[in-house]
């Protein structure tokens, strides 16, 4: 899990910065992942034809995984 999450240490805290409990985080995770897939699938083949260079994940990103991005728009 996120570091973020880890600096949380009750169930109050938890649920007083991000507006839900951890078990409801935890079902919203696996959706948001999907659609935020889903999201970037359809972009992909959106842009595919005018795409000059081929995308790449080695840039840094500040939001590495879906719980950091879910933990952001939670927040």
């Amino acid at each position: 899990m996120s570091h973020y999450i880890n600096r949380i240490t009750t169930q109050r805290q938890f649920s007083a910065v991000l507006g839900v409990t951890q078990e409801e985080f935890d079902q919203l995770l696996p959706t948001f992942s999907k659609v935020l897939q889903e999201k970037a699938e359809i972009n992909y083949q959106k842009n595919r034809g005018t795409l000059k260079i081929k995308p790449r994940m080695s840039h840094s990103q500040a939001l590495k995984t879906n719980t950091d991005t879910l933990i952001f728009i939670l927040y």
